[in-house]
């Protein structure tokens, strides 16, 4: 087990030693958020394989959740919302967009 950083602060969770595969496909949920670094406005999009509930939620490094964007019902597919970063501090986030069976984070880097 461990985690993987990739390009624009895509990360993966690592189960044994299988190699990740990139996550927007039919069998994993997926996050990001641009621009990034941010200051205002982010567009988020996120994949979702089945219609289920879900929730989207933004945590500072330190672990604490700092606010809960989603927590509904979603059809499976692309989706796209608009969260506001602008009462954030300066400092890096993570988008976090949780499943029934799996859990998926983007780096935000926000600067003002």
């Amino acid at each position: 087990k461990g985690f993987i950083v990739g390009d624009n602060g895509l990360i993966l969770m690592r189960k044994g030693n299988k190699t990740p595969r990139y996550p927007a496909n039919e069998k994993n949920a997926f996050i990001e958020g641009f621009p990034n670094p941010a200051a205002g406005q982010v567009l988020i999009d996120y994949f979702v394989p089945q219609s289920q509930r879900i929730s989207i939620s933004v945590y500072n490094v330190l672990g604490q959740k700092i606010s809960k964007i989603l927590d509904e019902y979603v059809e499976e597919n692309g989706h796209r919302l608009i969260y506001n970063f602008k009462n954030l501090s300066n400092g890096i986030y993570f988008l976090v967009l949780k499943t029934k069976k799996s859990i998926a984070a983007h780096k935000i880097v926000v600067l003002h």
